[in-house]
C-alpha cells in the first residue's frame, strides 16, 4: 500500500516537471509573432499586469525557486497530516492503525514547523540580502 501511493505521488510528480519543462515550448510555437518575449509583454500589457518579470535577476529567479519548493513541502505536508487524520478516523479501534496514525500525524506537524522556519528563516535572509545590496 504505500509502495502503490509512493508510485503514484512519484509519476504525479514526473508529469508536472514534464508538463512545466515542455510548456514555454509549445506555447511559443503558438505565437504570432517570432518572438516569444515581446509577445509575453504586450499580452502581460494588454491584459494590465507588470511585466518586470521579464527582466529578472539571479537574485529574483532563487528566491522565486526557494518560495515555490517551500510551497509544495508545506502542502506536501498538509497533505499528509489530513491522511493522517482518515487514517485516525477510519482505524474503526484497531490500535496498530490509530498508532501509526499518530506517529505519521506527528512527523507531519514537525514536518510542517520545520517547512515554516525554513520559509521565515530564507525571508528573513533574503530581506537582510536586499537590505545591504541595496544601500
Amino acid at each position: 500500500m504505500k509502495n502503490l501511493i509512493t508510485k503514484k505521488i512519484t509519476i504525479l510528480v514526473i508529469i508536472f516537471f514534464i508538463f512545466v519543462a515542455f510548456s514555454p515550448i509549445v506555447n511559443a510555437e503558438l505565437l504570432e509573432s517570432g518572438d516569444p518575449y515581446e509577445e509575453l509583454e504586450n499580452f502581460s500589457q494588454r491584459a494590465g499586469y507588470d511585466n518586470s518579470f521579464l527582466n529578472t535577476q539571479l537574485d529574483s529567479v532563487v528566491i522565486r525557486i526557494i518560495n515555490l519548493a517551500l510551497g509544495f513541502l508545506g502542502l506536501f505536508f498538509v497533505v499528509l497530516i489530513i491522511m493522517s487524520g482518515f487514517q485516525w478516523m477510519t482505524a474503526g479501534g484497531n490500535s496498530d492503525m490509530v498508532a501509526k496514525a499518530k506517529q505519521r500525524l506527528l512527523n507531519a506537524i514537525i514536518g510542517l514547523v520545520i517547512v515554516l522556519a525554513a520559509y521565515g528563516i530564507a525571508a528573513f535572509v533574503i530581506n537582510q540580502v536586499a537590505g545591504v545590496t541595496q544601500t
